[in-house]
């Protein structure tokens, strides 16, 4: 799995870099919810596998709301996405 990249001197590079990334992966990041495997797993149906997956949800809406939100606010959204997934797995 990759990393997002952190914004660094070189921003609009950094923020091209990563948005290039998510595009890459748009495919998977669909499958990874649609998936009739993910459908169909134990987890689907445990509280604790419905938890896993909001945090994410939670930064896709962030994302692809209509106020489009800084790229700061959006890697702090994936780092609380990945704490409270971690945090869920112990």
């Amino acid at each position: 799995m990759k990393e997002l990249l952190r914004p660094a001197k070189t921003r609009f590079a950094t923020i091209f870099i990563m948005f290039s990334r998510i595009y890459t992966q748009k495919r998977n990041l669909r499958k990874m919810f649609t998936s009739e495997v993910l459908a169909t797993s134990k987890w689907a149906k445990e509280r604790v596998g419905r938890k896993v997956s909001w945090p994410l949800v939670r930064v896709l809406r962030l994302v692809d709301g209509e106020r489009k939100p800084p790229m700061g606010n959006i890697y702090e959204a994936m780092d609380r996405a990945k704490e409270a997934i971690a945090r869920l797995f112990k």
